[in-house]
């Protein structure tokens, strides 16, 4: 996808070593040339490590390699540090006199970090670099553990959006200043050493690069974030199903390979990418959802799947409605309805058939509002039942009342106990 580029820094090290040693990993074998095809350039080499890559290509690591380089996620919504899981993430405004920061590795890392750094207005809550908890920024890690937390990035991004089928009356104030997409949720690795240039690299089926360096003495340019990011000022980074989210990935089972996947689909869904037209996002749904539930390719059983997933006490009551799927009248709830009329829109996109406006429009609001809140509440909800924590299901705000409540219950339980 165009909007998630690979960014390789360039700081001065032995290219031959980082290509050539016998222990490259293969993610890092790339070797910027000069211009005239010799290698004048060497010295501008580097290499990446791609959270963006499939999963196929992350699973041919050796999970036991490390890695000791920068991860940096420039455009979350992080004000302070935190701890999810395995790892400690702090924000870029925080890095400079931090604890963790070893003196080595300062300046390199200070580098990128004002590289990174969004203009004035978002620099100060936006950005945060990730290492392994308790340990120092730069710290060795495993592979397996960047891919995981880059789509745990994703998960806690997007968990706090607010809900877009809602009448204008109902809508939360600075609502589009709350939201975020999936590029806020971009994670990059860099090597760490001293120099004044970085390569940036995109492209999936043509590689391009880019090389840009610093005059002597200077800072180092820019690195231009995605065109289309956007910059949510009141939007929360979901730190707790973040977390559960990484954990539930951790385990080797087929529910952690469909959360895990899954997750590469909600990228697709809820980029903010033009690119990605209203027609493949239609796809992208369904698919994101059949991962997520397990419940095959039959339409009629994913419907099923996502209204079990869904349902509660609060879930209005089934009514008889048309449905193509189903080639009669059938009993479906509010959730099962919007998601069959969904896949009949895919259907007539993926067959050929000639789409009218009125057939992106359910219950007057466009079906990719519906996907939207949808996908959001499967995720928090496949979350929260598979890690045993219903309140993940709320929005952050909303769990703040019932955990103290929980945890002033507990207090009182275990001073009873001691009496």
């Amino acid at each position: 996808m165009n909007h998630t580029f690979t960014v390789t820094v360039a700081l001065e090290r032995d290219a031959r070593q980082i290509a050539q040693g016998p222990k490259a990993n293969p993610l890092a074998s790339r070797v910027l040339r000069g211009a005239n095809g010799d290698d004048a350039a060497l010295n501008a080499a580097c290499a990446t490590f791609v959270a963006q890559a499939s999963p196929s290509v992350l699973s041919r690591e050796d999970d036991a390699a490390t890695m000791p380089d920068l991860l940096i996620a420039p455009y979350l919504r992080l004000s302070e540090g935190v701890s999810m899981g395995p790892w400690d993430l702090l924000p870029l405004r925080d890095v400079d006199g931090s604890t963790a920061l070893p003196t080595t590795l300062r300046d390199p890392v200070l580098e990128l970090v004002e590289a990174y750094r969004l203009p004035s207005g978002g620099g100060g809550t936006f950005g945060a670099v990730a290492f392994p908890a308790s340990e120092d920024i730069g710290a060795p890690f495993l592979s397996a553990d960047m891919a995981r937390l880059s789509r745990a990035l994703v998960a806690g991004s997007l968990a706090d959006n607010p809900p877009m089928v809602v009448s204008e009356d109902e809508q939360t104030p600075n609502a589009g200043d709350m939201a975020a997409t999936s590029e806020n949720a971009l994670l990059y690795g860099h090597p760490l050493s001293t120099g004044s240039s970085y390569v940036i690299e995109t492209g999936f089926i043509v590689k391009t690069q880019r090389f840009r360096a610093a005059v002597a003495g200077r800072p180092l340019p820019k690195v231009e974030p995605p065109i289309e990011l956007t910059q949510p000022m009141f939007g929360v980074f979901d730190v707790e199903l973040a977390a559960a989210s990484y954990s539930l990935m951790e385990a080797s089972d087929t529910t952690a390979r469909r959360l895990y996947r899954s997750l590469d689909w909600y990228r697709v869904c809820l980029s903010n990418a033009p690119a990605v037209s209203a027609d493949v996002r239609a796809g992208a749904v369904r698919t994101a959802l059949e991962v997520l539930t397990g419940a095959g390719d039959k339409s009629t059983k994913l419907v099923r799947a996502v209204g079990r997933l869904l349902s509660d006490e609060n879930t209005p009551a089934a009514q008889t409605r048309p449905s193509r799927l189903w080639k009669e009248p059938v009993q479906l709830t509010p959730d099962e309805w919007w998601l069959a009329c969904l896949c009949e829109l895919r259907n007539s996109i993926v067959h050929g058939d000639d789409v009218s406006d009125d057939q992106w429009i359910h219950q007057g609001h466009h079906h990719l509002d519906h996907a939207h809140d949808t996908l959001i509440r499967c995720l928090k909800t496949t979350i929260a039942d598979r890690g045993g924590d219903p309140l993940l299901r709320l929005r952050c705000a909303d769990r703040l009342f019932p955990r103290v409540n929980a945890e002033a219950l507990r207090y009182l339980q275990q001073t009873d106990e001691t009496l």
